[in-house]
């Protein structure tokens, strides 16, 4: 019998069973990882599965190849459902490596030589649970400084909200109250990225943005619903929220910015 992590629920153990089955003698290790595992999982939320092959070759019954160069397949039981993704050991390697050797203490554009794919596949490396092949997972997990995958997405957050804040006060500035209370909410969206990002979240996907936030600090997820809504349709009023808006987003974003100096000075002295 397949013991799971008892976040993961019972539904899930045949397909999960049936997916490990169905893997190749030349699988390195297998992790479970995603939504579950976080603790952000709802009623319609499947599991992540990951296997790693010592070398490539095709997947039966592969559905699609992602971004990362992973194969992935669907295994489904009822409401259960298995995503796993196959990867090969060489580009794991590469991943990892990547990550490793970004300068990013002293090059400022560093956070640009990893993709969303890539930072995504990282993340869900970081936050995985073995369930074959432990002692290989730990060997690569091991590799991973969380410091990095935050510093990159702190960087990227903070390059967008500066963008997306010149828009909405330009906005506001012309009284186009649409755009402004849009790119506003955009603008308060990247501070809370980066934000989170410094403080060691490294999911780099918008989906669960407010359950990070509030699991963190039910305070300042109150003071973002707060800050989000429009309560309004008045031209003035909307112009008004967001001007509130990115005021607090510059808040954030600085503070992100301290944060971000702070571990980039850590990764230098490391």
């Amino acid at each position: 019998m397949l013991t799971l992590d008892n976040r993961i629920p019972s539904k899930f153990i045949n397909p999960i069973q049936n997916a490990l089955l169905a893997l190749s003698s030349d699988c390195l290790f297998v992790y479970v990882s995603g939504s579950f595992i976080e603790g952000f999982a709802n009623e319609t939320s499947d599991i992540d599965l990951f296997a790693i092959h010592e070398k490539e070759a095709p997947i039966r019954n592969a559905l699609f190849t992602n971004s990362t160069g992973a194969q992935a397949e669907v295994e489904c039981e009822g409401d259960a459902i298995v995503d796993t993704e196959h990867l090969t050991q060489r580009r794991l390697k590469e991943i990892v490596d990547k990550l490793r050797l970004l300068d990013i203490a002293n090059d400022d554009g560093a956070f640009r030589n990893l993709t969303n794919g890539e930072l995504q596949f990282l993340h869900r490396l970081v936050i995985g649970v073995p369930l074959a092949g432990e002692e290989v997972f730990n060997l690569y997990r091991l590799q991973i400084d969380v410091r990095r995958i935050s510093c990159v997405i702190a960087s990227r957050a903070l390059l967008n909200w500066h963008e997306d804040y010149n828009d909405a006060l330009g906005a506001i500035e012309s009284r186009q109250s649409g755009t402004a209370m849009l790119q506003s909410r955009a603008a308060l969206a990247d501070a809370v990225d980066a934000y989170l990002a410094c403080k060691g979240s490294t999911n780099n996907k918008p989906k669960w943005r407010y359950e990070k936030v509030a699991a963190y600090s039910p305070e300042l997820s109150i003071s973002i619903l707060e800050k989000d809504i429009d309560c309004s349709i008045e031209t003035s009023e909307i112009l008004a929220k967001a001007a509130e808006r990115m005021s607090f987003s510059q808040h954030l974003s600085q503070l992100a910015y301290d944060m971000l100096e702070d571990l980039k000075e850590q990764l230098a002295d490391a």
